[in-house]
């Protein structure tokens, strides 16, 4: 697997988020666990058409709040077509940071 950046650590996130409108929080909460739940089905199913359509929605997602080091992930799944296991592992760390994300957000 590629070298890629280090994620945002809590404290980091919670500041990006307070640089957010209301109104991109609110989106960020409602649509991206429901996008990475898409596309983890399409890596289930490995349907790759899917795979890059919602690795492109998610990263556009991710770049619109600032997070780079994940859009950084889902970008090098759009362009490179990973294999499974690598798309896996790659995934499931996108999996822990919204659900941090999400957790963090929620304090706020």
């Amino acid at each position: 697997m590629p070298k890629f950046s280090r994620l945002e650590n809590q404290q980091e996130i919670a500041a990006i988020f307070r640089m957010q409108s209301k109104e991109i929080l609110s989106l960020y909460k409602r649509h991206v666990p429901r996008y990475f739940e898409s596309l983890a089905s399409a890596i289930e199913t490995e349907d790759a058409e899917k795979i890059y359509d919602h690795s492109h929605r998610l990263n556009s997602a991710m770049k619109s709040v600032e997070f780079s080091a994940v859009a950084e992930r889902l970008q090098f799944i759009e362009q490179t077509q990973p294999d499974r296991k690598t798309l896996i592992e790659i995934s499931q760390e996108i999996k822990l940071f919204i659900d941090q994300s999400v957790e963090v957000l929620e304090g706020l």
